[in-house]
């Protein structure tokens, strides 16, 4: 019998198809295992990553809420209530609620991978330890971590001008505040949406290799998906 060059090449697409499908293809039941395993694993980092943004977020928003009432221009603003009715309790409750969220910006950012989050942080530190002398008149302390601290106690006997010199409408400190803050909220609703739409499409995939069946595909995609795993852990923390 002649051999021509059409049976050789039909010949090397059997072997090819029996290749994939028996020698180098992955049983299905390891494939359910295995994918199922990874998956576990990236509900628990889609989840962490989820809550981590949205914690940073809320963080920022009571950043930016207190630090906008204290920096307020109108004519009946905080500070001129506080010398009208001779009562700092309004500030006081202001003024915790600044330091708080700053404080729980930088902490949810230092644990951050994000270049961005990084910038926004020494935005933050770098403001605080531009007007630390000012902060200080109103009973804030920048300490060596870049967290601020709070005394209530000398805030209420620090007169009212130099309180409002550092943390009113004419006061860098607070502007800056309200402004980075805006920035960080709006980059972690952002991040948040992007973790779910990522967790999402991975486990699209997922899904679809579990449910699928034993073929001539069934290797390749298999493959793709390690390699996908792989570059997800690197990439995005999954």
């Amino acid at each position: 019998m002649r051999v021509t060059s059409s049976m050789l090449r039909g010949y090397s697409r059997i072997n090819s198809y029996q290749y994939l499908t028996s020698a180098n293809k992955t049983p299905k039941a390891s494939r359910s295992s295995s994918v199922n395993s990874t998956n576990r694993r990236t509900n628990s980092y889609a989840s962490s990553g989820v809550k981590t943004y949205a914690d940073l977020g809320k963080q920022a928003q009571t950043l930016r809420d207190s630090a906008s009432i204290l920096s307020s221009q109108s004519s009946n603003n905080i500070f001129e209530y506080s010398k009208r009715t001779e009562s700092r309790d309004e500030l006081v409750k202001q003024v915790k609620s600044m330091v708080e969220g700053y404080n729980g910006s930088i902490k949810d950012m230092k644990n951050s991978t994000s270049s961005t989050d990084k910038i926004y942080r020494r935005m933050l530190e770098n403001a605080a330890d531009t007007y630390s002398g000012d902060l200080a008149k109103a009973g804030i302390t920048v300490n060596k971590d870049k967290t601020l601290s709070f005394d209530e106690k000398a805030f209420k006997e620090a007169d009212i001008n130099d309180i409002e010199k550092a943390l009113g409408s004419k006061a860098g400190f607070t502007d800056r505040m309200e402004s980075v803050s805006g920035n960080i909220e709006r980059t972690a609703t952002y991040n948040s949406g992007q973790s779910i739409g990522r967790y999402s499409a991975y486990n699209s995939l997922a899904s679809a290799l579990t449910g699928g069946t034993d073929g001539f595909y069934s290797n390749s995609i298999y493959n793709a998906y390690n390699y996908l795993s792989s570059f997800m852990g690197n990439r995005f923390g999954f």
